[in-house]
């Protein structure tokens, strides 16, 4: 199976959805050798990402998170690859992209605890 992953949030200067990304790219690495995976970077973490691995593909993208080249060109770069499946790290993912996907909704926990992470009332009243 040919697995696309947007890695585009990848790295703890994103945040905790960078972190969470590195996590899952480490753990694929290690675990999984029955698929074949294409992960999207941008250019910086493309020349810092180390892959030993003959499962994992590295392509390199520019379309930003949220710009319109990832509504445009993003989903041209990824038809080009014939995935299977592919997984998008932000809710933020190209409209026009019509094949099987996944959205990881890492940022839940303010969802659930909403204390933890809105301080107004006013913010908490609107937000569930």
């Amino acid at each position: 199976m040919r697995i696309g992953i947007d890695c585009r949030s990848y790295g703890p200067e994103y945040g905790y959805k960078g972190q969470y990304m590195k996590n899952l790219i480490s753990h694929l690495v290690k675990n999984d050798d029955g698929n074949e995976y294409i992960l999207f970077f941008f250019d910086r973490e493309f020349s810092e990402f180390a892959n030993n691995s003959s499962w994992i593909h590295v392509i390199k993208t520019s379309a930003k998170i949220g710009s319109i080249a990832e509504q445009i060109t993003f989903p041209h770069e990824l038809y080009k690859q014939k995935l299977d499946l592919m997984v998008f790290g932000t809710p933020n993912s190209p409209v026009a992209y019509y094949k099987k996907s996944v959205v990881i909704l890492s940022d839940l926990v303010s969802y659930f605890y909403p204390e933890k992470e809105l301080k107004s009332s006013l913010w908490r009243h609107f937000s569930t």
